[in-house]
């Protein structure tokens, strides 16, 4: 009989809330393990009485010898700190404690780990306030044993947090009653700042003298902010926030395939959840590519017998779901609303104008929001769900001034690797770097037109473009935190002149300089040169992004008529062009 790991995995399980998906943990760690170890699953009690686990998850819980274990959270604080803290409360067998917070599924295999033989490990949040990070010995970092007396210390005033979502700690040490105390010590409203939890949780560890292991995303990988495929194949422990991120993820699509068919009776109790049973009908229907996707042949009625087969082993299919992921933008006024109606006309191209879901991905502190963002979109298209999209006539706009309100959209697409297109000028040129970085095998189109007809399209359009109001929009402003310094301080000149003119004319620079120091990653496309004949310019395109795509029109490609305004110019912009863009004009082939 193979030796018992070391380790006794504790996680909330919550009834109603979080109890299937500890359920499928519990599960998950059990397919995983390389040996027996220790399960004990948090169940909290009401104010009103005890509220049971349903007796068919209860009985679940017993086949996977996960004990249930009832505790009474503290209520005069947070809910999640009281919840998790009973988790490093409750008396456990094994030396090492983990505690993984629910949602969270086992990737496997696991067994023993030298990372994990510490007396405290934990994954640093992802936001650290770096302008208060001046000597780690100070915060804890380096903290020795036994010096942890101090009661004073304020969870804000802490430059970063931990991650609560997995970490590791001696059995023997009473964690959860300092985390309690820190955040019972936090000034009022701290609760609401949303890394309070973890910043209490550092200021318990600072607190009991516990130097800190810091984790990799190996464990407690949080794929709700960050898809899988941007780290790697390693992850053992993957948190996630709601179903879907289950559905738009195959590894983790493949693991909860497999579960079921090893316990038959996860899948009934998910057939019967509302929350759980469109995932549960996903793998029971096998939407188109669903055995590629998750290597695993669930095709059966549930109620009956689940197939036996699968393909073993820990050897993954695609991290992610197939096809390219492509970003078009530009500067504005310069024919890409125009390209996503050309490219909406090929076959498998889905092209999004404008989409409004990108500001509060833009706008958060998750660098990989964006990536989240397209992973969840092309799972929303594979899925037959209505989108939002700038249409006209039953298709995609060819120029937002003339219809810029949002209409629902709904893409055919006949193969799961379609190529899936968003646009946006100024917000993804201005964040190009952070782009870049958050999704770094995407393409990136970028249009440019003959700046004389660009600004005099400007002076016809949007109020910030007329009038170069470069302080009006949402990304990309002076203020932006995510922009470099010398972007902010260019765009704070610019904000400051008092002639439109100049102003529309430095922020044509600007933008124009921006994809030029970014022209090793760019397709770049002269208005000029496309748009004319877009027969005969997008199939060299469509083929150096998505090579392996055969190029198929759902109707031909027409002809555009260019568009050409610079007579219409004020001596005022010729001026401020001749002076501010003519050498940077010329690197794009534009004589002004």
């Amino acid at each position: 009989m193979a030796s018992r790991l070391p380790y006794a995995l504790t996680f909330p399980c919550e009834p109603g809330v979080t109890d299937i998906a500890a359920a499928l943990l519990a599960a998950s760690i059990r397919r995983g393990a390389a040996a027996p170890l220790e399960l004990v699953a948090i169940v909290p009690m009401q104010e009103g009485g005890p509220v049971s686990i349903a007796p068919d998850l209860a009985d679940i819980f017993a086949a996977l010898d996960a004990r249930l274990e009832r505790m009474q959270p503290a209520a005069d604080i947070a809910t999640r700190i009281g919840l998790l803290s009973a988790c490093l409360d409750t008396p456990v067998d094994a030396p090492t404690r983990i505690l993984i917070e629910t949602p969270a599924l086992c990737l496997g295999p696991f067994a023993e780990d030298q990372a994990l033989n510490r007396s405290f490990c934990a994954r640093l949040s992802d936001s650290v306030d770096t302008a208060r990070l001046h000597d780690p010995k100070q915060y804890g970092f380096q903290r020795a044993a036994g010096s942890g007396d101090d009661e004073s210390i304020d969870p804000a005033s802490l430059p970063y947090g931990l991650d609560t979502g997995f970490m590791v700690i001696d059995a023997q040490v009473g964690l959860g009653a300092a985390w309690r105390a820190c955040a019972r010590a936090a000034p009022a409203g701290g609760e609401r700042n949303p890394d309070f939890s973890g910043r209490a949780l550092a200021a318990a560890a600072v607190r009991a003298g516990l130097p800190l292991c810091p984790l990799d995303s190996r464990y407690g990988f949080p794929a709700h902010r960050r898809p899988l495929a941007t780290f790697g194949d390693e992850v053992r422990f993957c948190r996630y926030d709601r179903p879907g991120v289950i559905a738009a993820e195959p590894l983790l699509l493949r693991t909860l395939a497999e579960v079921l068919q090893r316990w038959p009776a996860l899948a009934k109790v998910l057939q019967q959840d509302a929350q759980w049973e469109p995932l549960a009908a996903l793998i029971h229907r096998g939407f188109p590519g669903i055995r590629r996707r998750i290597g695993v042949r669930v095709s059966k009625a549930w109620a009956g017998q689940v197939p036996a087969r699968h393909t073993g082993g820990w050897r993954h299919s695609s991290p992610r779901l197939a096809g390219v992921d492509c970003i078009v933008t530009g500067i504005p006024r310069s024919g890409t609303s125009l390209l996503c109606n050309r490219l909406h006309c090929i076959r498998d191209s889905v092209a999004i104008n404008e989409p409004a879901e990108v500001f509060e991905a833009l706008s958060g502190d998750n660098p990989w929001a964006m990536a989240c963002y397209y992973r969840d979109l092309r799972l929303q298209v594979l899925e037959g769900r209505p989108l939002l999209n700038k249409m006209r006539g039953g298709e995609p706009t060819e120029d937002t001034l003339d219809k810029h309100r949002r209409d629902v959209y709904r893409p055919r697409v006949y193969r799961q690797d379609f190529t899936l297109f968003t646009k946006n000028t100024l917000a993804y040129l201005m964040r190009i770097g952070h782009l870049r970085r958050a999704m770094p095998e995407a393409p990136i189109v970028a249009c440019i037109r003959h700046p004389a007809d660009t600004i005099a399209s400007w002076k016809r359009s949007f109020p910030h473009l007329r009038d170069g109001r470069v302080e009006d929009i949402p990304v990309g402003n002076p203020d932006d935190p995510w922009l470099t310094l010398e972007q902010q301080r260019r765009l704070r000149h610019i904000s400051t002149i008092e002639a439109p003119a100049l102003r529309r004319a430095l922020w044509w620079r600007l933008l124009a300089l921006t994809i030029l120091d970014n022209r090793d990653r760019i397709e770049l496309l002269r208005y000029e040169d496309w748009a004319p004949d877009s027969a005969r310019s997008l199939p060299p395109l469509m083929r150096r992004i998505a090579p392996g795509l055969p190029f198929r029109t759902e109707r031909p490609l027409e002809k555009a008529d260019l568009r050409m305004r610079r007579d219409e110019l004020e001596e005022a912009d010729r001026e401020a062009l001749r002076v501010v863009c003519f050498n940077i004009a010329a690197e794009f082939g534009y004589r002004l």
